[in-house]
């Protein structure tokens, strides 16, 4: 099975949980490739504005501009898709993502980074992007990189 990890990460924390889904998989004898979503605008990296700013492009999905997808979605068995919540939803870099991919008939595996969970919203949106592929399994996973020792057993639950 190829499977793919793709993700956006903002502080580290989607990052971290990729590479360790990358390390799982591949330890089970299943490839897996990442590529990372590169936003061309980004919020500020700290303050009132990193919130209200990443908050805002959320709450409106705006495309804050990404690099070219430069693989082919549809060549790979199941995709990861990978995530901060900002606001109770998926970062606008995410949507970008889906609609340049193209991808169809795709096994989808959501994963969600918090820092302290609500999920819900953000994966009812995502799928609502997906559609023509099926979500098989999602998570979310709340501080990962202040509980690193829990990541790779939640990871464990969507392999």
């Amino acid at each position: 099975m190829k499977n793919l990890i793709v993700y956006y990460s903002f502080e580290g924390n989607t990052a971290f949980v990729a590479e360790e889904l990358k390390e799982l998989l591949e330890a089970k004898g299943e490839p897996a490739d990442l590529y990372e979503i590169k936003a061309k605008k980004n919020p500020p990296e700290k303050g009132f504005l990193k919130f209200a700013t990443g908050g805002f492009y959320a709450l409106t999905q705006k495309d804050p501009g990404i690099d070219p997808v430069e693989i082919d979605i549809n060549s790979y068995d199941k995709v990861f898709i990978g995530m901060p919540i900002w606001a109770s939803n998926p970062p606008g870099a995410i949507k970008a993502f889906i609609k340049q991919a193209a991808p169809v008939g795709k096994d989808c595996v959501l994963i969600a980074c918090s820092g302290g969970g609500n999920s819900g919203k953000t994966f009812e949106k995502v799928r609502g992007y997906l559609q023509g592929n099926t979500v098989v399994k999602t998570l979310d996973i709340a501080a990962a990189k202040a509980h690193p020792e829990t990541v790779k057993e939640k990871l464990e639950s969507v392999i």
